[in-house]
Order: C-alpha cells, then sequence, then structure tokens
C-alpha cells in the first residue's frame, strides 16, 4: 500500500526527525517470532501522512523527547490515526481485578468498515547478544532487561490479558472485547562485531534489523567516523548536529562508521558502545538470572 505525504512540512527541520521515524516504524520488520505479527503495511492500508495536524506533529516532537516506549506507542498510534483502515478506540487502559491489577492494555483499535477490534501490545527493544553463554544470550543495555523474558511475558500474559479480563469479569463496559490480540514488537538486535546472524534462535524473528556492538576500546582503536547519538535518534537516525559524547554515558549508541573496518561496513549503521567491562558484567547478570 502506498503512502501520502503530499501537502505535509518534510522540509521544516522540526518535523524531519518525527516524520522519519513514522517511517522507520512503518517499514520495521517484527523482532520477536510469534505464530502471527501484526504488520502494519499488510493490515493498515494506505497512509495518509499528510493528515497530520500541526498539533500532532507537535505532541509527537514533545514524546520523542521522552522515554523511548512511550514514543514508540504515540508513533503508532499516529500511524493508525493517518490510514485508511483503522481507529484508535483506547490507549494505556489499566485492567483493574477485584484484588489486583490485572495488567495495561496497550492500544485497542477497530477496523472502520468491518468493525474488527484489534488489542496491539506494544514494544521497541533493543537487545545485545552476548557470546559464551549457553542460554538468554540477549540482554538489554541496562543488564536488567532480557528477550527471552520479555517474549514469554507478552506471550503468556500482555496478550491474553481480554481473555483473562474476561474469565475475570472485569473487561470495561465501554470497550468493545478484541477479535484478536497482537504483538506489534520492534526494534534491533546488536551482534559482537563481526558477528552475523545465524538463524539458529527460535525467539527470533528472521529478517529483523540489526547491528553491532563493541566495546569502548574497540571502537578507539577502530577509528570511527561517526556522532553520538541522543535516545531520541535510536530509530531512523541522527540529527543534523553532532554530540561530542553520550548524554547518558555508556553504553550509548553511535552512528557511523569504522574507517579501516570492512567493506559491509562502510555505510552508517547505529553501533552500540558498551565499558570495556560490560561484556563479563553482562555474563554475570545472565548467570544470576537464569543461572
Amino acid at each position: 500500500m502506498g503512502i501520502i505525504t503530499e501537502g505535509l512540512p518534510l522540509n521544516e527541520p522540526e518535523n524531519h526527525g518525527v516524520v522519519q521515524d513514522l517511517l522507520w516504524v512503518w517499514n520495521a520488520p517484527p523482532l520477536m517470532a510469534f505464530e502471527a505479527n501484526w504488520l502494519p503495511q499488510n493490515e493498515l492500508g494506505r497512509l495518509n501522512l499528510a493528515a497530520l495536524t500541526p498539533d500532532q506533529l507537535a505532541r509527537l516532537r514533545l514524546a520523542r523527547q521522552g522515554k523511548l516506549g512511550a514514543y514508540f506507542e504515540a508513533l503508532v498510534c499516529a500511524l493508525v490515526e493517518c490510514s485508511d483502515h483503522y481507529r484508535v478506540l483506547a490507549r494505556g487502559v489499566i485492567i483493574q481485578g477485584s484484588e489486583r491489577t490485572l495488567g495495561e492494555l496497550d492500544v485497542l483499535i477497530q477496523h472502520q468498515q468491518s468493525g474488527e477490534t484489534v488489542h496491539l501490545e506494544l514494544a521497541l527493544k533493543f537487545y545485545l547478544a552476548v557470546p559464551d553463554t549457553a542460554s538468554a544470550t540477549w540482554i538489554g543495555p541496562g543488564l536488567r532487561d532480557f528477550l527471552r523474558l520479555k517474549y514469554h511475558h507478552l506471550r503468556g500474559r500482555q496478550l491474553t490479558l481480554p481473555d483473562r479480563a474476561r474469565q475475570a469479569s472485569v473487561w470495561p463496559g465501554h470497550l468493545p472485547f478484541p477479535d484478536r490480540s497482537m504483538p506489534w514488537v520492534t526494534g534491533r538486535l546488536y551482534y559482537p562485531w563481526q558477528m552475523q546472524p545465524t538463524g539458529e534462535d527460535p525467539l527470533l524473528e528472521p529478517g529483523h534489523r540489526y547491528s553491532h556492538w563493541l566495546t569502548l576500546s574497540d571502537f578507539q582503536s577502530l577509528d570511527f567516523n561517526s556522532q553520538w547519538l541522543k535516545k531520541a535518534h535510536w530509530l531512523s537516525g541522527p540529527a543534523k548536529s553532532t554530540l561530542d559524547k553520550p548524554t547518558h554515558g555508556l553504553p550509548a549508541q553511535c552512528f557511523g562508521s569504522p574507517r579501516n573496518g570492512q567493506e559491509q561496513d562502510k555505510a552508517g549503521h547505529h553501533w552500540f558502545i558498551v565499558p570495556d567491562d560490560w561484556p563479563e558484567r553482562a555474563r554475570i547478570s545472565i548467570l544470576q538470572r537464569f543461572g
């Protein structure tokens, strides 16, 4: 399906990053291998980005400066509202059981012609592969988030939230019950420097976006032509302005290429740069969590 951008102020500097992020999310392949993933290009139909109002663009610019998860949700809802198939019914609905909270419903959307209602569970994730670990090799840069745990939490808890709410008779009466629950999970995986995807992990969707990570020492030895990225630029790419150092310390992302790297690395990529002791601390964290 096509994307309409006629009339959209693409050339206005303040909107450029948001528009590029919208297109990035629209084109981003799934990260995790579920039985079925939500594929926006297949599901949403034609996308009319020109329908975005100045107020909507301003809210997206503001969300871009906050937490990535909330920004991703805002981008997803903007894409849905710009599509000719669906509209957003609700987002961020807390489902309260009789004794405890069952969970939070990320987004509920409805097909404008058929009336089909879809529950979307959203996740934007960045995981790094840790070599020489027997299991749970994918870990977040902050060493507290594990791909394996997120995968099973999505499958066992988040995607089953509507069914659990109905069984407990606490589904919100003002909302239609969804006809299906779907994961919209994307992001980027980072393999160790010069390691390529093997296709052996059953939790990973083939065709996921990926790049590489390096220790600070390796990064410095490769003489990178790059710029550090704010978290707002982790999706589609860097801004025109450059940063002399990471705004939040290491681990951090940069965009560029090593001057003395191999041919496939000549084009600009997103890279994660970690402290020299990060690989060992990652292995310890994995061992502590999974034994």
